[in-house]
């Protein structure tokens, strides 16, 4: 399978829709990924301040929050850039705005700004997983519903930046991976 190697593709959607594991399996092949930002800095929180103290952090500073994740995604995106091959994002800069956007959160400037020279080609967003679980255990606190609104607000907001997202239904994660790769040919 010949891909452009300058291509940067983001994989988006709510919250457990099998964005990571679909980013897994492609590095599996070799492709070249970036992880995704939000998870790194939930992690870097709760090693700083517990579980516990990062959701309550979370809570009371949703934009301090959305910057920390741009300023990561920032640093990951320059990170893998200058390889060989397709890039594929975990996530993209858009996914901030949206998160503000569907929760009725005030956009902070920083993720405004981080909108505004969009590297991405091409996006596919995937359907929230009908086996919906929430892995609060792991510091994060969606549940189906809020996923499901994230996904809409998320295909919204991507289209209105003019990279109107493929949508990727559940199955298996093979399938999403021809998909994706058939699409891009």
């Amino acid at each position: 399978m010949e891909l452009q190697s300058e291509l940067r593709v983001v994989i988006t959607g709510g919250p457990c829709s099998g964005k990571t594991t679909v980013i897994e399996a492609l590095a599996a092949r070799g492709f070249r990924v970036v992880p995704e930002a939000a998870i790194e800095v939930i992690a870097e929180l709760s090693e700083r301040l517990g579980v516990e103290g990062q959701k309550r952090w979370r809570s009371e500073h949703r934009e301090a929050f959305q910057v920390l994740i741009i300023e990561k995604q920032a640093v990951l995106e320059a990170a893998a850039s200058g390889g060989v091959g397709p890039l594929f994002h975990d996530r993209g800069r858009l996914d901030g705005l949206g998160y503000c956007r569907a929760f009725g959160a005030p956009v902070p400037p920083e993720v405004e700004a981080g909108c505004r020279e969009l590297p991405y080609d091409r996006v596919f967003l995937l359907d929230t997983l009908s086996d919906f679980d929430g892995r609060a255990a792991t510091g994060r606190t969606s549940d189906r519903e809020r996923s499901l609104m994230i996904r809409d607000e998320l295909m919204r907001t991507y289209t209105e930046y003019g990279l109107p997202p493929v949508f990727v239904p559940e199955t298996s994660v093979e399938e999403r991976l021809e998909l994706i790769l058939a699409d891009l040919e």
